[in-house]
């Protein structure tokens, strides 16, 4: 008997080879929530093990922040322990536990904050807590109550043919952009940037952006077309994408924001993701926190490898790398004394493209706002997403938002398992430069840091749309 032939949905559409995908991620089951609760109770202990010790005092708001932090290794815990990559959740958690809430809970525990060495009255940070104990649950539930068991999964359309050419014409708007911005400007350190008085206007920006993000996705295009087809094609799209890259790109140069996304998405876009390989990223990323980021802030800054020192926790207690919760105090302290913005700093980070000569009113950033209300000196500060969503509408907007957030997440995770599963490089594409801009997106300012995550996805969809097939048509469910 002749073996049947192998279906389109069950067959290995793989732009770099490997095994056959399951047709179905495998649902969570009673494993999974007996995993959950174990962690949970982990969690908890704890929870109970940094309030009730000497690590911090015993105070509301540090049980606040200490029952957060607990709550999100929870979830860690058993992320990790599963078989969904799940990398936009795993790069939030990432955030909120070593950038947001330890350093936060530290700070609250002493009353000192790393910016200025300020204290604030124990009810103002309080309510900070709460916000952030809020963001946390809510953004928690939503994400669960998305995370339902997934279709079929689609057929995978071979797109290989498109990559190179798609890589090619991001290159075509990567380097003018480049040569009309300047180059020397793009390889200007951040140090002397910021001595520059004048700086770029609204439109040199825009081409700045769209250099750096076209430079970027060209690049990654071509290596996925090489992967996929070692044609003549692909071989010479990687010639225009370096070059568009290098130009446009400079890593001493560059926001240290923007290389960590670079990072990240080629990371979640070539990694295999196993449990090991997702235990690894954590210890990565917490070794990072101490390690590469001081280093590239002392070389971006100017300062060169000499004005590193290593001082892992005068790092962690002093720099204002890790102002988030501070900001979110801030917050509070604005919206107690001048009232809630009704949306406005969320309608002015969507309109980050608008020139402030034409729309006046438009926020520099809540973190700016909440410093310049407080008597910040320098006012290039974040405002992490818990403020965000509060500043505007209170309680009822963080949870609806944070509602919101949490469903946004697990729908990019959906689609990167279902591409995962099926080896599909360009499904993952999308959820993987989302999880890499996820990071700033959540530390803040929206208005300030919005633009190139925005940049790098409308850029996709356009060459989804002219060279990859446009959007793909979902399978139909059988019963």
């Amino acid at each position: 008997m002749i073996p049947a032939a192998p279906s389109p949905a069950t067959s290995a559409h793989s732009l770099g080879g490997g095994l056959r995908p399951p047709r179905r991620i495998r649902r969570a089951g009673a494993g999974d929530r007996l995993r959950l609760a174990v962690f949970a109770l982990l969690a908890a202990a704890l929870m109970l093990t940094l309030v009730a010790g000497d690590i911090v005092p015993r105070r509301s708001e540090t049980v606040l922040l200490a029952a957060a932090i607990a709550a999100c290794v929870a979830v860690l815990a058993q992320s990790l322990s599963g078989l969904r990559p799940d990398p936009v959740l795993l790069t939030a958690l990432l955030y909120l536990i070593l950038f947001y809430l330890t350093p936060g809970l530290l700070h609250a525990g002493e009353n000192r904050f790393p910016f200025f060495a300020m204290g604030y009255a124990p009810d103002e940070i309080a309510a900070a807590s709460l916000i952030v104990l809020v963001f946390v649950l809510v953004f928690f539930l939503g994400r669960g109550v998305a995370a339902g068991r997934p279709g079929p999964l689609p057929p995978a359309r071979p797109q290989e043919g498109g990559l190179a050419a798609a890589s090619l014409f991001l290159a075509m708007v990567s380097i003018p952009s480049a040569f009309a911005f300047g180059i020397d400007r793009l390889h200007v350190t951040r140090g002397a940037a910021a001595a520059d008085p004048g700086g770029p206007g609204p439109g040199e920006m825009i081409l700045g952006t769209l250099a750096t993000s076209a430079g970027f996705l060209s690049l990654i295009l071509a290596v996925l077309a090489v992967s996929a087809r070692r044609s003549g094609m692909a071989l010479f799209a990687c010639l225009p994408a370096l070059a568009a890259f290098l130009l446009a790109n400079d890593i001493f140069a560059l926001p240290r924001f923007i290389v960590g996304s670079y990072a990240v998405t080629a990371l979640f876009l070539f990694a295999p993701l196993g449990r090991l390989c997702r235990l690894a990223i954590v210890f990565l990323a917490a070794l990072c926190q101490f390690t590469l980021f001081p280093m590239l802030d002392a070389v971006t800054r100017g300062g060169g490898w000499q004005g590193f020192r290593f001082d892992p926790l005068g790092y962690l207690a002093r720099h204002g790398d890790f102002d988030g919760f501070q900001s979110t105090v801030n917050v509070v302290i604005l919206v107690r004394e001048d009232g809630l913005r009704w949306g406005w700093q969320l309608v002015s980070a969507l309109l980050f493209f608008v020139p402030r000569a034409w729309f006046a009113e438009k926020s520099r950033g809540t973190g700016y706002d909440a410093a310049s209300h407080v008597g910040y000196p320098f006012l290039n500060i974040s405002a992490p997403m818990p403020a965000e969503f509060y500043v505007d509408f209170g309680l009822a907007g963080l949870v609806v938002l944070s509602l919101g957030f949490g469903l946004l997440v697990s729908a990019c995770d959906r689609r990167f398992n279902r591409a995962h599963a099926r080896g599909d490089r360009v499904g993952k594409l999308f959820p993987a430069i989302v999880a890499g801009y996820l990071f700033i997106l959540m530390r803040g300012s929206l208005v300030a840091v919005v633009g190139p995550a925005v940049t790098t996805l409308a850029l996709l969809a356009l060459v989804r749309l002219l060279f990859l097939g446009g959007r793909r048509r979902p399978a139909r469910r059988t019963a």
